[in-house]
């Protein structure tokens, strides 16, 4: 799925989704910048590896931001330390070049993804 926010129907969609469906789309955006990252680092694209994954930083940060720590304590908790370790590895990875440390964020946040979907499928 793509992301132009020029584009009118993705604009739309964004302003009519219900919380748990933006949250969808942050992760997959999220997904989308590390990928993009990780293929930027291969070719040796060092202005698109910074751009990439600063904005997948970013979008990390925004997952934090978003918790509920009032509704369920316990499993903000728990998800605060997985964002924030996924947040040191991308930091990490593109600081250091490392793609090893850029897969693993992209694994931990591709399963974020599985599990919302089915989260929001039920």
């Amino acid at each position: 799925m793509g992301f132009d926010v020029n584009n009118p129907y993705f604009r739309n969609q964004v302003l009519t989704a219900p919380p748990e469906q933006l949250r969808l789309l942050l992760i997959e955006g999220g997904l989308r910048f590390l990928r993009d990252g990780r293929a930027a680092m291969s070719s040796n694209d060092y202005e698109l590896v910074y751009d990439s994954l600063s904005q997948a930083r970013d979008i990390v940060m925004e997952l934090i931001n978003g918790l509920k720590h009032d509704v369920a304590p316990e499993l903000c908790k728990n998800l605060e330390s997985l964002y924030v370790f996924m947040y040191k590895r991308i930091v990490e990875g593109s600081f250091e070049k490392d793609t090893e440390k850029i897969d693993e964020a992209i694994k931990l946040l591709d399963y974020e993804r599985e599990t919302w979907v089915m989260l929001i499928e039920k």
